[in-house]
């Protein structure tokens, strides 16, 4: 299940690059995590795909973040025989 986030930049982020201010505002991304979020085209501003994470950005304009469900690893436990 994908979670979704929405943002509306307001005067005092106006101006900024659209990285910055998804940085800024989403606590549990890092900018490097929203960057390949752009990239592959999970961001929308103001419904359109964003395609530069340095878009900068106007006062009003609507941010939809789609993070995608994480990807389930199938571990295997091996047997280490240790000797200590």
């Amino acid at each position: 299940m994908t979670e979704v986030c929405e943002y509306t930049v307001g005067l005092e982020n106006a101006g900024i690059r659209l990285d910055l201010f998804l940085s800024k505002s989403s606590q549990k991304l890092s900018r490097s995590q929203i960057k390949n979020l752009i990239s592959n085209k999970h961001v929308l501003v103001d419904g359109i795909t964003a395609l530069k994470a340095g878009q900068t950005l106007k006062r009003g304009q609507k941010i939809k973040i789609e993070l995608p469900a994480p990807k389930k690893l199938n571990l295997v436990p091996i047997d280490l025989s240790l000797k200590l």
